[in-house]
């Protein structure tokens, strides 16, 4: 019996593939109830030859996941086509040009992934251990896939982030960036984004002439003091040796599908490939 690609998908989010990712580390109650099937980053990009896709799928991420679950369906969704992605990566890729490779687990080291269009025969498929580092190859020889559980790769620094919102969040609050400075996308204008920061929030903390983007982006990366409503000077508030920063994802492991797939069993015509993920419970 020939296995039947299905359609739906609940969790997911667009990136344009040359060489892309995408990063959601922490979801809502739903997710986290079921941190197996919790999305943390997609990466994909093209072989250096022009004739592969690779595709990473990472879940999980917390301590004490080690497992996939038997109860959620992995899919990559890549949509093919002779146009550029649109610059805000939201619309949708005509059902047609889409090729989906839903992925089942029955333990780590027993998984059937296949590949397909909704509602139609699978174009191919691999059913098994895919655990070995190198990967395996598929039935029909199209695709290659390795599973496993590995170091998370995402660099993230989560008292920066927190930082950078909370000094946000301050000074709306305080009046201080008012409706007027914002753009109807909520983004701030960039003129006030190239104000110096000292004009904007007058009192502590005090960051030299750094312009208001210059701070959320030391505050990000690590190079001012996450500590900001204490600092009193330039040399207390920026760090140019970046001493605050710390990858709070060090210590983290991620359940990863790795898939290395040919490009022409993609349907669809061109060469710009839209991809997401999605997680949904297993029919």
């Amino acid at each position: 019996m020939k296995r039947r690609i299905l359609g739906p998908v609940l969790l997911g989010f667009a990136l344009a593939a040359s060489v892309a990712s995408a990063a959601d580390h922490r979801d809502g109650p739903a997710a986290k109830g079921a941190p197996e099937a919790d999305i943390n980053d997609v990466y994909t990009w093209m072989s250096d030859d022009n004739t592969k896709l690779i595709l990473i799928q990472t879940v999980g991420g917390l301590p004490g996941v080690a497992n996939f679950s038997d109860a959620v369906q992995y899919a990559f969704h890549v949509g093919r086509g002779d146009d550029a992605p649109p610059t805000n990566l939201v619309a949708p890729v005509p059902a047609s040009s889409t090729t989906d490779i839903v992925c089942e687990f029955d333990s780590n080291t027993a998984v059937a992934c296949y590949v397909g269009t909704p509602g139609t025969p699978a174009l191919d498929f691999f059913t098994g251990d895919a655990s070995a580092a190198d990967g395996v190859m598929s039935a029909n020889g199209s695709f290659k896939i390795h599973t496993g559980n590995h170091a998370d790769p995402f660099y993230f620094y989560l008292g920066g982030f927190s930082a950078a919102r909370d000094l946000v969040v301050t000074a709306v609050g305080a009046g201080l960036l008012p409706p007027a400075a914002f753009e109807p996308s909520g983004c701030v204008l960039s003129s006030v984004m190239n104000t110096q920061f000292s004009t904007v929030l007058p009192s502590q903390p005090n960051f030299g002439t750094q312009t208001v983007s210059q701070v959320l982006l030391g505050l990000l990366n690590g190079t001012n003091n996450p500590m900001w409503s204490t600092c009193n000077s330039p040399a207390a508030c920026v760090d140019a040796n970046a001493s605050f920063r710390a990858d709070t994802f060090a210590e983290n492991s991620a359940l990863a599908i790795v898939i290395e797939i040919d490009k022409s069993i993609l349907v669809g015509t061109g060469e710009y490939f839209y991809v997401h993920a999605s997680t949904h419970e297993k029919p």
